[in-house]
């Protein structure tokens, strides 16, 4: 009775998605909403059923464990070695080289095989003369290369074996950092990360994050043969900042173009980051101060985010470079021109990189250097500075240009598809603030 009460708890969050969640697919969420969440846990939101994946169940034999018993053939798993070739490993399971050539010559896929890297697992099976039946090569997580005997040669096929996505959610409040948050609510940093990233043309993770705030995510779990495998894409996300709500759902319209956007339709990305580097902190902000080695009051035109040399520096926003080299002060400085009326400067960088330099179109996320402390510079950062015509402004206040809404044409689809993550987001936040003590 244990596994039915559990699974009727997991049936109220309902929240069940379509086919295609991580390669963007639309999203359908349905059910009623209703669960808690604590800090510190991981949730399993709900179990899809294969029907959910778009699988078609209808004429599936039922389970037959006996008959699979005498199918299922007794699989050996050899592992690829340093310096292995696959005639090499596969003669020291008894597999003559005759056979690997027919093997690699008489299949689709055999060239496959040269590309075998140390550490990897190969699975054969021989019939009762010992002779090699079956090889199987996981390619990817989601993806095996089978070959099986037919005649004197072999055939063989890709087969396509999509993970299993199950919905889980997670919540936390910041004492410190995100990344401490995340870990708190069991969330992994990738997911941490990516929660993060769709909130980054609103939210400046160094310098905007205050003791309090709270996020609440739901996103996918990838599973194997029922092992976890790694977390997928974030299917809603809400973060409450300094008493502002942020709320990101993720769409994909019926053309097939996926993004995040807010409960009213616009896009949460806009035309530019807030920060040209990922999670490090502030070491001087917009405005006047005495200039660390000059000594002299001036004003300070952009922000400074100090971070370890060699750290990727990268474009706020898609544009063209028009400047790239030692420019005085500032050192290596990269100025990037955005359409009529934005600029963006990077400066201070201990190298540019290679295949941008002044001319190249560059799309916002880009790395166009890496943080040093060449120039008048005191220790490891990068200058950041934003200007709309010509006049600077300070990057952590400026009102940045957003991206495209949804489509006026979608609206109706959107709504439909994006009403119930809206309402788990609420009941979300309502059963993690009743949890908190």
């Amino acid at each position: 009775m244990r596994w039915l009460a559990l699974a009727l708890i997991f049936l109220t969050l309902g929240v069940v998605m379509a086919k295609g969640g991580e390669s963007g697919a639309a999203v359908a969420p349905v059910g009623t909403a209703g669960t808690v969440a604590h800090s510190g846990i991981r949730h399993v939101a709900l179990h899809l059923p294969a029907a959910a994946e778009g699988h078609d169940t209808a004429n599936e034999p039922s389970d037959n464990s006996d008959a699979a018993s005498d199918t299922e053939p007794d699989w050996q798993i050899v592992t690829v070695k340093s310096g292995d070739s696959l005639a090499r490993m596969l003669a020291r399971e008894g597999v003559s080289h005759a056979t690997v050539h027919r093997l690699v010559t008489s299949s689709e896929h055999g060239e496959r095989l040269s590309r075998l890297r140390p550490g990897e697992n190969i699975r054969i099976a021989f019939n009762e003369d010992e002779q090699l039946t079956q090889l199987v090569h996981e390619v990817s997580l989601e993806r095996e290369l089978r070959f099986e005997r037919n005649g004197d040669g072999f055939v063989s096929e890709l087969v396509e074996e999509p993970l299993e996505r199950r919905l889980e959610h997670a919540s936390g409040t910041i004492r410190g950092s995100l990344v401490e948050a995340g870990r708190a609510a069991g969330m992994g940093l990738p997911l941490t990360l990516n929660l993060a990233n769709i909130f980054a043309w609103d939210i400046d993770f160094a310098l905007d994050l205050r003791r309090g705030d709270r996020f609440h995510v739901i996103y996918e779990a990838l599973y194997k043969d029922g092992e976890y495998v790694r977390d997928g894409n974030v299917i809603a996300a809400e973060f409450i900042n300094d008493g502002r709500v942020h709320r990101a759902l993720r769409y994909t319209d019926p053309t097939g173009e996926t993004d995040y956007y807010s409960p009213d339709g616009n896009s949460v990305r806009s035309a530019f980051l807030r920060a040209p580097v990922e999670y490090t902190r502030i070491t001087s902000t917009f405005g006047p101060r005495r200039h660390p080695k000059l000594h002299t009051m001036r004003n300070h035109n952009g922000v400074d985010y100090a971070a370890p040399t060699g750290t990727p520096v990268r474009a706020t926003g898609d544009g063209r470079i028009v400047r790239r080299g030692w420019h005085g002060g500032y050192g290596r400085t990269v100025i990037i021109q955005h359409g009529e009326r934005y600029n963006t400067l990077y400066a201070h960088m201990s190298r540019f990189h290679p295949d941008r330099g002044v001319g190249a179109r560059v799309q916002q996320g880009d790395i166009v250097g890496y943080v040093g402390q060449s120039g008048l510079a005191t220790g490891p950062h990068v200058h950041y500075e934003f200007l709309i015509d010509n006049t600077h402004r300070d990057p952590q206040t400026v009102e940045l240009p957003s991206g495209d809404p949804v489509d006026p044409e979608h609206r109706d689809h959107f709504v439909a598809s994006t009403a119930l993550l809206t309402a788990q987001l609420d009941t979300l936040r309502r059963t993690f603030a009743v949890a908190q003590p």
